[in-house]
């Protein structure tokens, strides 16, 4: 899970708030309709997105799993 909350850009185990805020945050920065003026760009930040949303969910799962 360190890479995952690497790559959101917060401290490892930090709170799921925490997380879920910068996820959407980065979400919306590196969305693929925001960054379309080029195709290069458009691959970006779709590659991205997927990157952040496997993160955030097994980072959703282990807190879910933690709290059972």
């Amino acid at each position: 899970l360190k890479p995952d909350y690497e790559l959101l850009g917060i401290p490892f185990g930090a709170d799921f708030p925490v997380a879920k805020k910068a996820y959407k945050q980065l979400i919306i920065k590196y969305h693929p309709d925001k960054n379309n003026s080029s195709k290069e760009l458009l691959y970006s930040a779709t590659d991205k997105t997927k990157s952040l949303n496997i993160s955030f969910q097994r980072i959703k799962a282990w807190e879910i799993a933690r709290q059972s």
